[in-house]
């Protein structure tokens, strides 16, 4: 990530703090629905495997070796209502779609098609993430919420390599052909953790939270981390502007499934998002 954006939440902070705020915003003892919705300037670093029975795929960087864009910009929704004093349901949504273009230098074998060196291959990647939470606050006050989350977080992959290749059935490989494969990896992951929100000063408002879970069950085995840190600054009493930063990291393996799965990936970055809330 970029060092501008380390900078630029600190830098947001100071500059608001010192700014006169003309109105209080929702207040942290009594808001009871939030729903911010920006852009999400993103990065992207993912490497994947699929490997056929009785095979051994090939380990690829998707943006290094099949030129998938690693840096995007997407839309981005995030929100929460809040039942009751001390309970809330949050929600988290965006979707990507990348597509590549690429001579490789390295083979590359996908399930059971073998790309040689030279193919041009044609590659597409897509990630929808759905995150949904409920969340207990055990401190909460005019000046801050403290609290725990249990939810699902749900990220549907799907990935896609089409190109100049040869099929191995049954250990014979066919002659050169145009062969498309395709493979989705759908992880409803639950994820536990903490999560605060705390009055800077008048309408200025810093939130933070933290999510894990690692699992291991038979074949299927990985984690995942959700990470996110915003500053809030309501310019009336119920619209505001944020700015922020999201993180998360998935590890992800299947040696049940045909093809065996093997999937890392992280994305994360600068959002930049308009609020409402009461």
């Amino acid at each position: 990530m970029r060092r501008f954006t380390l900078l630029t939440i600190p830098i947001f902070v100071l500059a608001l703090g010192t700014s006169r705020v003309g109105a209080n915003g929702p207040a942290l003892e009594t808001d009871r629905f939030n729903i911010s919705f920006g852009t999400y300037l993103i990065s992207f670093d993912t490497t994947a495997q699929l490997s056929p029975v009785g095979g051994v795929g090939t380990a690829i960087n998707l943006e290094d070796a099949l030129g998938l864009d690693d840096r995007r910009t997407d839309f981005r929704l995030d929100g929460y209502w809040r039942f009751a004093r001390r309970h809330r349901l949050d929600f988290g949504l965006f979707y990507d779609s990348r597509s590549g273009n690429r001579a490789i230098s390295e083979q590359i074998i996908w399930n059971d098609v073998t790309y040689d060196v030279g193919a041009t291959i044609d590659s597409k990647f897509s990630t929808t993430y759905l995150k949904t939470a409920y969340r207990f606050a055990f401190v909460r006050d005019d000046r801050a919420e403290v609290g725990l989350s249990a939810g699902l977080a749900s990220l549907n992959l799907a990935g896609e390599l089409a190109g100049q290749g040869t099929v191995n059935a049954d250990g014979t490989p066919s002659p050169v052909q145009f062969v498309r494969e395709s493979q989705t990896v759908f992880a409803p992951v639950p994820v536990l953790g903490l999560y605060g929100a705390f009055l800077i000063r008048e309408g200025l408002f810093f939130r933070v939270s933290g999510e894990y879970f690692g699992f291991n069950s038979g074949g299927l085995s990985g984690s995942l981390v959700d990470l996110r840190a915003t500053v809030d600054w309501y310019f009336s009493q119920r619209w505001g502007v944020g700015l922020g930063l999201s993180q998360l990291v998935l590890d992800y393996k299947n040696t049940d499934s045909d093809p065996r799965v093997d999937l890392n990936t992280k994305f994360g970055g600068a959002l930049l998002y308009f609020s409402y809330g009461f």
